[in-house]
This record gives C-alpha cells, structure tokens and sequence, in this order.
C-alpha cells in the first residue's frame, strides 16, 4: 500500500496491531522508520495511483491559490486606478 498523507508516496503496510483495533475510523501503518494512523482514503493500492492523487490535489492547491492572486492584482489595478483618478480630479494648490 502507498501513503501520500505527508506529500511524498512511501510503501506501507498493516501494521499488526491495526487488526486488533476498532473497525472504523484510522488504522495503524508501519512505513520505513515510522508507524502511521491513516484513513483508509488516505492509502492507495498502487504508487502510479498514489502518484495521480497527489497530483490531482497538488493542482487543486495550485489553482486556487492562483485564482486567489488573480483576485489580489486585480484589486491592486482597482486600487491604483482610483488613486489616478484621484490625482487627476484633485483641485491644484
């Protein structure tokens, strides 16, 4: 099995205990150096399909976070074009 849970895509499998623990919710995983509690959509049978998850949420982040600073210069342009048309109308002193 295969966990993406701290972006990167690692071999894992059932740890022995997991068995003996409550039906629902998080198991126990034992990785390289590290035992986990997962969920299981946070486990994948296959690296290629641990690989194509975390890109599918990689590229959600991206996208939002782009759409996101879209937003911003483009209330940075509004911003600086009412302070032209500021300047321009102001009265000269």
């Amino acid at each position: 099995m295969i966990n993406i849970r701290m972006r990167r895509v690692e071999e894992i499998e059932l740890h022995a205990r997991a068995n003996q623990a409550r039906q629902s919710g998080p198991k126990c995983y034992q990785g390289p150096g590290r035992t986990y509690m997962l969920h299981d959509s946070q486990v994948y049978n296959s690296r290629c399909i641990a690989l194509a998850s975390l890109k599918h949420h990689l590229k959600a982040i991206y996208f939002e976070r782009d759409l996101k600073q879209q937003k911003l210069l483009a209330e940075i342009a509004s911003i600086d074009s009412d302070m032209d048309h500021e300047k321009k109308s102001a009265p000269a002193v």
